[in-house]
């Protein structure tokens, strides 16, 4: 994806015009009391100020989508998609998509490289309890529980006190009252669907998420993980190794509805897990038994209405650790005293540690040079890719009454934060070039460990049938009579959907997935 996409859509609410509506001029007065309001969340007197006014632009652009509808044939455009497009506005009002007002941002220099950056945008105080902004920043700032989560060696992280039940208000009314009748009823059949595939309500499962979660990356201080290199690694002076990484994700639950909805899904697609306990809390590990390159065990646990994930069972417990004893990276000084300048009460955090910037940056560079045999002489920052994630920053996001202030240090330029908050292409790169792959091969393996769970257990089966019923080798099996020794009476289900066979007495049953066999 393009890096200077959000900039390109913001051209675009600007500049698009309406070939059917006539835009109303801007009101001198408002415009002056808009800049003034969002002068007042900004630094002057620093490197850069921008206050846009940006009343009527969403206005503006619907208008003019609507204008371009009316002038498509009918046999481009259907007479449902032109009531969806007729339908929208009145959408886009009660949400709360036109209350945005102005929008503006500076950055100050404060010395040795580091800049307080300033953003605001400015929305219609009316609309702070519509759907969109209670969905994106949730309610009044607060202390968010997550921060206590962060292991020490947490080197990037993303958190927010968003609430779940109005973004799923706001997807599924915008279904609903866009899409016309015939939408929501395919709406209600997927969300039947997936509530009988989850074996839990959808709507329930999501009432059941507090107004908190975050996402955070780790880099171990003494543990390295060496990474392959597309032509053999021919171009590179030495093998590439980065410190080995960790992904942690949590989300603020009310009840028991999640864990249980996940502990069903396991069970039922037979995924082989280890459970532990770590101060009194119950944690369930995915056994990948050929995770040799990546120590990938996927964990879940949930401490003190907090549901956990971790690409490990060490960083799960590192979390935990960092809540109960308070040593977490909230504890480390350097964070300590950067975010004692910020306000503690707060609607999220943004925060980049300069160790995940700079592995970035070494990781995307052996990688590209070594897929091009060394052939490319490109620097990462003249591709205006992975520029965002040069330096370090630590900011924090504020709903106020008149909109959403954003505020701290970083020592990236203005234009490089704001690509960095409004796109996570660092945890994408590092994702794929890490943890994707390993995970990908971790899951194909423990699909085949599953079905060669269902093999074992035909096998048992049949060798069970056979005594009872006194068959000899190469007798045939009767396989409804056979399934009684199995607990369901049913033939088990391949994970990759590959059919069964029993085969005689002395065969072993097969499956006709390729690579799903029992062992010698």
């Amino acid at each position: 994806m393009n890096m200077s996409a959000p900039f390109m859509f913001l051209f675009l609410l600007l500049g698009m015009s309406a070939p059917s509506a006539d835009r109303m001029p801007s009101d001198p007065v408002k415009s002056r009391a808009n800049y003034e309001a969002i002068v007042a969340h900004l630094d002057t007197g620093g490197d850069l100020m921008v206050a846009a006014n940006t009343d009527g632009v969403v206005e503006n652009l619907v208008a003019g989508v609507r204008g371009w509808t009316e002038m498509m044939p009918h046999g481009v455009m259907n007479d449902d998609v032109r009531q969806a497009f007729d339908r929208l506005p009145a959408f886009i009002t009660s949400s709360g998509f036109y209350a945005v007002d102005g929008f503006g941002m500076s950055l100050l220099p404060i010395g040795d490289g580091v800049n307080t950056l300033k953003v605001f945008l400015r929305r219609d105080p009316a609309a702070a309890e519509l759907p969109l902004w209670r969905s994106m920043v949730g309610g009044a700032p607060r202390a968010l529980a997550s921060l206590d989560y962060l292991p020490a060696d947490t080197v990037l992280v993303r958190m927010g006190g968003g609430e779940p039940s109005q973004l799923f208000k706001l997807v599924t009314d915008a279904v609903r009252q866009v899409g016309g009748a015939d939408a929501a009823k395919e709406l209600d059949k997927a969300l039947a669907e997936a509530g009988s595939s989850l074996g839990t309500n959808v709507s329930a499962l999501v009432a059941s998420l507090g107004s908190e979660a975050f996402i955070a990356i780790q880099l171990s201080a003494t543990q390295t993980l060496p990474i392959p290199l597309p032509n053999g690694g021919e171009v590179a002076k030495e093998p590439l190794t980065i410190a080995l990484p960790s992904l942690l994700l949590g989300t603020a639950v009310r009840d028991a509805t999640l864990s249980d909805t996940v502990r069903r899904l396991l069970e039922r697609n037979q995924v082989p897990c280890v459970t532990s306990q770590v101060a009194g809390v119950t944690l369930i590990s995915v056994a990948i038994p050929d995770a040799k390159d990546y120590p990938l065990n996927p964990t879940f646990a949930v401490h003190k209405g907090m549901f956990l994930v971790g690409s490990t069972l060490d960083v799960i417990k590192a979390a935990i650790s960092a809540a109960d004893a308070k040593n977490g990276l909230r504890a480390s000084p350097a964070f300590k005293k950067e975010f004692a300048r910020l306000p503690a009460k707060n609607n999220g955090i943004s925060f980049m540690d300069r160790r995940f910037s700079e592995t970035l940056s070494k990781l995307s560079t052996t990688l590209m040079r070594s897929a091009s045999g060394g052939r490319s002489s490109m620097s990462l920052n003249g591709m205006g890719v992975f520029e965002l994630a040069s330096g370090s920053h630590l900011l924090v996001i504020v709903n106020e009454k008149d909109g959403i202030a954003v505020s701290g240090t970083t020592s990236a330029s203005a234009l490089q934060t704001l690509r960095s908050m409004t796109i996570m292409p660092v945890v994408t790169t590092l994702g794929s070039a890490v943890a994707i792959p390993n995970f990908m091969r971790a899951r194909a393996t423990t699909r085949n460990y599953s079905c060669v769970n269902n093999l074992r257990m035909l096998d048992a089966a049949k060798e069970q049938w056979a005594l009872v019923q006194n068959k000899p080798i190469g007798a045939e099996v009767v396989e409804k009579e056979v399934l009684e020794y199995i607990k369901g009476a049913t033939l088990p289900v391949c994970p990759q959907g590959g059919r069964y066979t029993l085969g005689t007495i002395g065969q072993r049953p097969t499956c006709s997935f390729p690579g799903h066999q029992l062992p010698n």
